[in-house]
């Protein structure tokens, strides 16, 4: 140490002064920069936490009985399945088609199911539906079909008249989930 001794006092203040910068800036980078990172990682997960708390709190509030409310979601998920299934069941729409004419009092002359469409997701199943009718039970089966168990969509209509009975030709879109196939076997189903 006899450099240090060689070394006038203001060289010896300014290098202990230097040490003692560089020893605080280096606790500084190796210990509480990285503690500051990890608390502010830990505010984070806290924030969500008590935002995630907070949800359950709320839920909890609105539904304080959550039997009961399990039930209106299971009913709720049932009304969804009739909606939109999860199989095709083109068979068992065709057969609601026959009901409902007969209930609007019209003539299901030809129901022909078309190929299945992908659509991201779920399935869009075209029939071409001719009825025969008067006007008015024309328009009740109209009602009938879009008020049905299952999700529809009317996409043309085509009306001719024939001895004084209006012959209509529909364009009727069910849905389903899924895109698995069709499940009916026959091309076109004629009463």
């Amino acid at each position: 140490m006899k450099w240090w001794r060689k070394l006038k006092c203001v060289q010896q203040l300014a290098l202990t002064m230097v040490f003692i910068i560089g020893a605080t800036l280096f606790f500084w980078h190796v210990v509480l920069l990285p503690q500051d990172e990890e608390i502010l990682l830990l505010e984070n997960r806290c924030r969500e936490e008590e935002e995630r708390n907070r949800r359950i709190t709320v839920f909890s509030g609105q539904h304080p009985d959550s039997e009961r409310y399990l039930q209106e979601l299971e009913q709720r998920q049932s009304v969804l399945m009739n909606l939109l299934p999860e199989q095709t069941e083109v068979a068992v729409f065709m057969l609601e088609l026959e009901r409902l004419a007969g209930e609007s009092k019209v003539r299901l002359s030809n129901v022909k199911p078309g190929m299945p469409l992908n659509k991201n997701g779920y399935l869009d199943i075209a029939l071409e539906v001719q009825v025969r009718g008067d006007y008015f039970s024309l328009l009740d089966f109209l009602r009938r079909v879009e008020g049905a168990n299952r999700f529809t969509a009317i996409d043309k209509a085509a009306v001719q008249m024939q001895s004084g009975l209006l012959m209509t030709k529909l364009m009727v879109h069910i849905y389903s989930f899924g895109t698995g196939e069709p499940s009916i076997t026959a091309a076109n189903t004629n009463s």
